[in-house]
């Protein structure tokens, strides 16, 4: 975790200020509340420190002293004081400390937050420095290096766009306009091409102040300019506000280009889903009918178009009841569909039933077709669904077996009848061959016309009895 050094006599802002970092920007906090305190916390974390913060009069340096010490642990700091002169701030700025911050009020802590954010960010951006001068160019490279960008720097044009090609990266650009072969507009506008305005700053400097030349640094495609010299404070201000106009756009940029993605997987996944749908309507056995609250037809799938005999667009836009309801039934399902409306107001309550019912064919032929209707919203609006078998081949079969069946049932009721009959007729006979086989053999006989009748006594009662079993099967079945 970075370390920053805050040095600060008062307890109560430095531990307001202290808790703020810590929690949010996720620095480790050292507070000193005087300079023999900061001292000692050099001397026993060294001076691996992100960034000082330092208070400008402290009850052991009451003229800044802290800051001179600071500064020779190469720490770069910000200065903290209740009120700045211009005097005091130019001493501030000759040490090369990066800004300072008026504690006048409670917003000054957000400023200091946001500077310490703005300095962490910057290591991650490249910035190139263009300028003849080398003592103008060492200058603004060194605070920008103290400003914890990663810092390139050229003397001229061409290698200012030599650069630009290894390192196409670079965010931020400062171009004085006074150099040899190729001039800062000039330079400007080679640049420009390939790298634009919402993706690279570049600042124009000059040490020719005018408002024209301002002007023709942002027509050649200037962000912003300077006039030389310029203060530390105002080149920082500078460079901060083109830094942080930079990065919104790149930012909003990568969020459009994100959504942009999002949205277009999302419509791809609709496509899909939308195919996969059609193929499945496609190539379902069965008719699938689609329809508005009006009756209106808004799909017809190929199985519909093959058990109708109507192609999908010259079924699109009609009405079920012309399409497919025999005209002895169209009154009464529009009938129905009116009374389902007007019951049904609640979206959440759907249709959801299974009817058999006839349907007409583009041919006038009727078939019997049993049904699946659903409802469902789509859009806000409500769609009908019909799910639509043909199923008049299992008509015509279940009624021809009924007709078997009766065919069936009325022929064993006549052989149960016939056998009942044949039974009464045939048992009356052998009862008067019984009766008359007793009288006779009450009689005188020898032992042959005995033996010959019990034979036939016996005989007949056999045959009476199978005669009872008969008729008792034939009622049993009747």
């Amino acid at each position: 975790m970075e370390k920053i050094l805050l040095v600060e006599g008062s307890k109560s802002f430095a531990g307001l200020l202290r808790q703020r970092i810590e929690s949010e920007l996720h620095f480790q906090v050292f507070w000193a509340a005087s300079m023999a305190a900061a001292e000692e916390i050099v001397h026993q974390e060294g001076s691996d420190f992100f960034l000082g913060i330092l208070g400008l009069y402290l009850s052991d340096a009451p003229h800044g002293e802290i800051v001179d010490y600071i500064q020779s642990l190469n720490i770069p700091s910000v200065v903290f004081t209740g009120e700045i002169k211009d005097d005091v701030r130019a001493s501030v700025f000759s040490k090369r400390v990066l800004d300072y911050f008026v504690k006048d009020n409670p917003s000054s802590i957000d400023a200091v937050l946001y500077f310490i954010d703005r300095l962490r960010k910057n290591a991650a951006i490249k910035a190139m420095v263009v300028d003849d001068s080398k003592s103008s160019r060492y200058h603004i490279q060194q605070f920008l290096k103290r400003c914890n960008f990663q810092v390139l720097e050229a003397s001229d044009g061409p290698a200012a766009l030599e650069l630009l090609q290894k390192h196409p990266d670079v965010r931020l650009i400062l171009v004085d306009y006074e150099m040899p072969g190729m001039n800062g507009f000039q330079l400007i506008k080679r640049i420009r091409p390939r790298h634009t305005r919402n993706r690279t700053a570049i600042i124009g400097l000059s040490s020719h102040g005018n408002t024209d030349m301002a002007t023709q640094f942002l027509k050649a495609g200037a962000n912003d300019f300077l006039t030389k010299p310029f203060r530390d404070e105002e080149l920082l201000c500078r460079v901060s506000q083109n830094i942080e106009i930079i990065e919104n756009n790149l930012f909003f940029e990568n969020l459009v280009a994100e959504r942009t993605s999002r949205l277009v997987e999302a419509h791809d996944q609709l496509i899909n889903r939308e195919k996969r749908l059609v193929s499945v309507l496609n190539s379902a056995l069965d008719a699938i009918i689609t329809a508005d609250t009006q009756g209106r037809v808004i799909s017809f799938n190929p199985a519909a178009e093959k058990l109708f005999g109507y192609s999908a667009s010259e079924a699109l836009g009609k009405t079920v009841a012309e399409l497919i309801i025999p005209p002895d039934q169209r009154d009464g399902h529009v009938a129905s569909m009116q009374r389902w409306m007007s019951n049904h107001t609640d979206p959440n309550n759907t249709l959801q039933r299974r009817i058999e019912a006839p349907a007409m064919r583009a041919d006038g032929s009727i078939i019997e077709m049993e049904m699946a209707l659903t409802s469902d919203q789509l859009d806000g609006e409500i769609i009908f669904t019909a799910f639509l078998h043909d199923i008049t081949d299992r008509k015509q079969l279940l009624i021809s077996l009924e007709e078997t069946l009766k065919v069936a049932e009325s022929s064993n009721r006549a052989k149960s009848e016939f056998l009942a009959n044949m039974s009464h007729e045939i048992r009356s006979p052998m009862n008067a061959i019984i009766g008359m086989t007793d009288l006779v053999l009450g009689t005188e006989l020898t032992e042959v016309q005995r033996d010959n009748l019990l034979i036939v006594q016996n005989a007949s009662q056999n045959l009476l009895d199978l005669i009872n079993s008969i008729l008792d099967l034939s009622k049993s079945e009747a």
